[in-house]
């Protein structure tokens, strides 16, 4: 039955594929459960003994690939949930795509980005399925506010955390932010084995990356790949052609105009991507907002009173702005509230026509884009044809 959904599994993701349904790395996973229940077990059996599992509200999916792309290129074979589907389904799709004819998944480590809220029931379900040994790492990166109506307060996050790791019966190494005050119980409790990172531009200088959000990403997987012994001369020289993960700085030639899209899905993540443009003076013609209450979103988006009202004004000064999304009579309202200036026939919910409007405005210009997840893989649709890779 496993072989028969392994195959299934890979058939599902190949049309998904064809039809342009996404990057089929979710549809598999979600259909394997369905017809074999069983295939948890499975894939917790069948993990390589080193695993390494990258968690919290940002960062997971860039972190998660700095850490793959420096074992690829020191001759590790990664498996590696690369489009970021980190709850059950996007999991077991990943590791049932990676298996051989076989049904096998020779790898020497298994690189996962896991949902934070999904992170303690994933070590519950090893710590009842695996039964052989396992050698785990976990990167605990930030908490903060994201997704109330699910995630509800930090507090309550952090906690399942602890809980969850104190319960887990292998052997784990956990690195955190040392400067964060919420961590500091993880670091005083000597039951745990952590490792501190913090927000050092060392490492980062020496690479294509910017930002302090991608100082700690890098720094905290430069101790990862360092507790498999990979010194951190030799990780900074794999990240060469280093790119970054879909919608975290990645730049779209589309329509003579080249839009740079920073995924904005919380007040952390934003307020980040606006101090990083004011630091580095980075060119602007437009802006272009899209929220979206869509499941992956998450319906409450009262987050957004939490962005900097101030770096916001003047991220916006003098740049033409346009608004989009399920929830863009809010976003244009938060905007207003910040004392941004606003052009009503630049306010639009259609994705697709608030592209039709900037590219009929404006042709060799830059165009920021700040999307919440969902909105995130509509505009990469809209701008490459596929919403993630």
């Amino acid at each position: 039955m496993y072989l028969i959904t392994t195959y299934i599994s890979k058939l599902i993701s190949r049309i998904s594929k064809i039809i342009n349904k996404g990057a089929g790395y979710t549809y598999p996973g979600y259909i394997a459960l369905k017809i074999y229940p069983k295939i948890v077990k499975k894939i917790c059996c069948m993990l390589p003994s080193k695993l390494i599992l990258v968690t919290g509200t940002n960062g997971k999916t860039t972190t998660t690939k700095i850490i793959s792309h420096i074992l690829q290129n020191n001759n590790y074979r990664v498996i590696s949930n690369k489009s970021g589907a980190n709850l059950l389904n996007g999991i077991i799709s990943s590791l049932l795509l990676g298996t051989n004819i076989l049904g096998r998944l020779n790898r020497d480590v298994a690189v996962l980005e896991v949902d934070e809220l999904f992170f303690p029931y994933f070590l519950d379900l090893l710590g009842k399925h695996r039964t052989s040994s396992l050698d785990v790492t976990a990167l605990l990166m930030n908490v903060s506010r994201d997704q109330l109506d699910r995630y509800f307060e930090p507090d309550i996050v952090l906690n399942k955390w602890k809980a969850g790791l104190k319960k887990f019966s292998f052997p784990t190494k956990i690195v955190l932010d040392k400067s964060q005050e919420y961590f500091k119980p993880f670091f005083v409790d000597d039951t745990l084995d952590t490792y501190g990172f913090d927000s050092s531009y060392t490492a980062l200088d020496k690479t294509s990356l910017s930002g302090e959000f991608n100082a700690k990403n890098l720094n905290a997987a430069l101790i990862a790949v360092e507790l498999m012994g990979i010194s951190e001369e030799v990780s900074i020289s794999a990240l060469s052609d280093f790119k970054l993960a879909y919608g975290r700085g990645e730049e779209i030639n589309y329509a003579q105009n080249i839009y740079k899209i920073y995924l904005a899905k919380n007040p952390a993540s934003f307020n980040n991507n606006l101090k990083m443009f004011m630091s580095q003076k980075i060119h602007i013609d437009s802006l272009l907002f899209i929220l979206n209450d869509n499941i992956p979103d998450g319906k409450d988006v009262s987050w957004i009173y939490d962005i900097d009202p101030v770096l916001l004004k003047k991220v916006c000064h003098s740049k033409d702005i346009y608004v989009s999304g399920t929830r863009y009579l809010e976003m244009a309202l938060r905007l207003d509230y910040a004392g941004v200036t606003l052009g009503k026939d630049n306010i639009n919910r259609s994705i697709k026509e608030s592209l039709k409007k900037i590219n009929k405005c404006m042709k060799d210009k830059t165009i920021v884009c700040y999307p919440n997840y969902s909105s995130m893989l509509e505009l990469r649709k809209l701008l490459v044809g596929r919403s993630i890779l």
